[in-house]
């Protein structure tokens, strides 16, 4: 319905989507849930947070987390021109686009500076896992937004490798997960040098499925 429409409710905000990018899904309302629990936890609320969005898509991520913290400031990077456009457009009419940029990247590559939080909903679908999906995903999201190689692991290995470089000495990584890959993406941070966070290293969703694993230095 979404695609046809052009639109779709995430967190209780309104994005336009297109074929561009992943169309928004409620189980990553649980990134920004573990975001704001942080934040809250460490009292940064009225800190002028630096955020970065991996694969940015719609931009409803950063642009949620934004949207709820009005010191904070983001970058959104995608491989996607296109997904650049539509995320650009998100922040214009949600009223943060004065905080936001959004630049061409492949993850991390050529990212440089140090952010306090580091978010990604990376395409973890193993390669054969893609063709019995619904037609509503395996037919209109993007593939390069659900095919993640063949165990679903290949983007976490490359944000992983250079995560650290780009982290706060305090800050956070938080990505989305696979319901069956959390020991898989924890082991990859832990590879990397990050440590799993003391409060909610792997988080689960409302269904009580793992949806997210959050590490930092």
């Amino acid at each position: 319905m979404s695609r046809i429409t052009g639109a779709r409710e995430f967190y209780g905000r309104r994005f336009l989507v297109d074929p561009h990018a992943l169309d928004p899904r409620p189980d990553t309302e649980s990134l920004i849930e573990g975001a704001l629990e942080l934040v809250e936890r460490n009292g940064w609320r009225k800190r002028p947070l630096e955020l970065l969005d991996l694969g940015t898509g719609t931009g409803c991520i950063l642009i949620t987390l934004l949207a709820e913290l009005p010191q904070a400031t983001g970058l959104g990077t995608d491989i996607s021109s296109g997904a650049l456009a539509l995320a650009a457009a998100n922040a214009r009419r949600l009223g943060v686009a004065d905080r936001t940029s959004f630049i061409a990247g492949d993850w991390l590559e050529a990212i440089a500076g140090e952010f306090d939080l580091i978010l990604a909903n990376p395409p973890y679908l193993a390669a054969s896992e893609i063709a019995p999906l619904s037609k509503e995903v395996a037919e209109f999201d993007p593939r390069r937004a659900l095919d993640g190689g063949r165990d679903g692991l290949d983007a976490y290995r490359r944000i992983a490798a250079r995560a650290g470089q780009v982290l706060a000495p305090t800050g956070r990584i938080l990505v989305e997960i696979g319901a069956t890959r959390a020991e898989a993406v924890a082991g990859i941070l832990r590879g990397a040098g990050l440590r799993l966070d003391e409060a909610q290293g792997i988080r689960p969703d409302l269904a009580g499925r793992p949806r997210s694993v959050m590490a930092g230095m």
